[in-house]
């Protein structure tokens, strides 16, 4: 197996229909509550843990569903699950560059394309909002990890826990040399801003490329066509490259799987180990001719990804087919972004994001937390947990990057002082394939005397995240004030901090 250097297809996607993906994740990753406890109730026919599962078909005798309860009611019914020993869980918050949600819910806020009620009741996706933004975390050591647990209290007793799993940092100085093949789609529906924002997304990403660096460029609609091959960069403003994108025009069918097949054909080809090797296969997602069941081109993907090719996607319309783009790269175990204009090609693939976005620092990586006993979990804003490894599918984390975990606990009635939580994170080596283990134990004081700044930040974000969708199912009346609060607690934030990220959120509140 190539260990040495992997292989990352991007999808760039700009057309399709808004969809909800819940049907993809064993344990429903867009269910806020569900904690799915299988230790205490292997079938989960009866799960007290499972507060606000309503799609989830395993628990077919629900009788304690909290939708409606109120917050003690609410409290005593996880208690039920509460367990004198402590309790470890397994979760996933979906691969670091997994971040399309906040930045298409902003665009279309801020162009004033949707009201309050077309927004309601899309899934929300808090971890993409959590990849999303910035946190300030201690980075791991080259070739490791570092765990950052925070931890506060709330009046109510209960407790907020965030967890970051930081990889260690990379610069161009030493970076590995780039080798990335470009597979745009070229049919009539990548015509005007789909295919615009493309070229501008491949002169953003070869704008950091460094002479020495090799780019291959391959367009496609129902046939396939070759404009450059192993062509090695120039320097950050490469006129062949210019020359290539400036012959590109959109027409005729289009035929994603065959893009998707010929990208991996042209990577396989151009392959060393020596290189990063990356493709980047730029298309509308509008697959109408050829094999166009998403399940069939993302299996393609994985068996692909058995020699090191993943799969990456990126939307670039504000019609965004959640539902066939979260397939696609979780078959792939890969990730996407939401790329509407030339800026956010900057801000996404300039600078050290360009790491985060294209290189890999641990493979399968998954958060294992050992809770003190009497200890429940109320709610967890990621992609999956439970209490059975197997059923959490590990993810991957890019250089320059964290993988965020955000949790709501219970103390059920705890009685030691100096009650442990255990952090532990498990992964791969993308060089040597070698397993790694890293762990860390703090005391819950020792947890609440250390500062837990990042957790602010993540809490209001989490907020956000849900309003713009009303999670919480509020009245009109209700979601305006919680707006107006949340706003405030955003406004007090940033008496302290000028933090670009809180700027924009609450600009993007001001015009909800």
């Amino acid at each position: 197996m190539r260990h040495l250097a992997q292989l990352i297809i991007f999808i760039i996607f700009s057309g399709c229909s808004a969809g909800d993906d819940s049907a993809n994740n064993s344990n429903n990753s867009n269910n806020w509550n569900n904690v799915n406890n299988t230790t205490n109730n292997t079938n989960n026919t009866s799960n007290t843990n499972n507060l606000n599962n309503s799609n989830n078909n395993n628990n077919a005798n629900n009788t304690n569903n909290l939708n409606n309860s109120t917050a003690d009611d609410r409290t005593s019914l996880l208690c039920l699950d509460a367990r004198p020993e402590p309790s470890t869980y397994f979760m996933s918050a979906d691969d670091s560059n997994s971040q399309a949600q906040p930045a298409w819910l902003r665009e279309l806020i801020l162009d004033r394309a949707v009201t309050r009620a077309d927004l309601a009741g899309i899934p929300p996706r808090e971890y993409e909002f959590l990849n999303y933004y910035s946190f300030d975390f201690t980075s791991g050591t080259p070739g490791s990890l570092a765990i950052n647990p925070e931890l506060a209290q709330d009046p109510d007793g209960s407790y907020r826990l965030l967890v970051g799993l930081t990889a260690y940092k990379v610069s161009a100085a030493g970076r590995r040399p780039f080798n990335f093949t470009f597979s745009i789609d070229t049919s009539g529906s990548m015509d005007g801003t789909p295919l615009e924002t493309a070229k501008d997304i491949v002169r953003t990403i070869c704008a950091a490329m460094e002479p020495g660096d090799v780019v291959s460029i391959v367009d496609w609609d129902f046939y396939t066509h070759t404009l450059l091959s192993q062509h090695v960069i120039q320097g950050p403003d490469d006129q062949t490259v210019s020359q290539s994108l400036s012959q590109l025009s959109a027409s005729g069918a289009t035929n994603l799987y065959r893009g998707l097949v010929k990208a991996y054909e042209i990577a396989n080809a151009n392959y060393s180990t020596a290189y990063l090797n990356r493709v980047i296969l730029i298309s509308d997602g509008n697959a109408n001719v050829g094999v166009t069941e998403a399940d069939l081109i993302g299996q393609e993907a994985a068996k692909e990804e058995g020699d090191g090719i993943f799969l990456i996607g990126l939307g670039t319309s504000d019609i965004f087919d959640h539902e066939f783009m979260d397939t696609v790269t979780d078959l792939g175990k890969g990730a996407y972004l939401y790329i509407p204009d030339a800026a956010e090609a900057e801000k996404m693939f300039s600078g050290s994001r360009v790491y985060a976005n294209t290189e890999i620092a641990a493979l399968n990586v998954r958060l294992q937390v050992t809770l003190p006993s009497m200890f429940v979990v109320r709610e967890f804003h990621g992609e999956q947990i439970s209490s059975i490894p197997t059923e959490v599918r590990p993810q991957h984390l890019s250089p320059n990057d964290s993988m965020l975990y955000h949790l709501q606990l219970e103390d059920c009635g705890s009685e030691e002082e100096e009650t442990g939580f255990i952090f532990t994170a498990t992964w791969q080596s993308p060089f040597s394939g070698e397993p790694r283990t890293l762990s860390r134990t703090l005391t819950l004081s020792e947890l609440l005397l250390a500062p837990a700044t990042n957790l602010e930040k993540a809490d209001l974000v989490i907020a956000y995240a849900r309003l713009l969708v009303n999670a919480s199912s509020l009245s009109a009346e209700d979601q305006e004030t919680r707006r107006l609060d949340l706003l405030g607690q955003i406004n007090t934030y940033l008496e302290t901090s000028e933090d670009p990220d809180m700027m924009e959120i609450s600009a993007v509140l001001e015009a909800f």
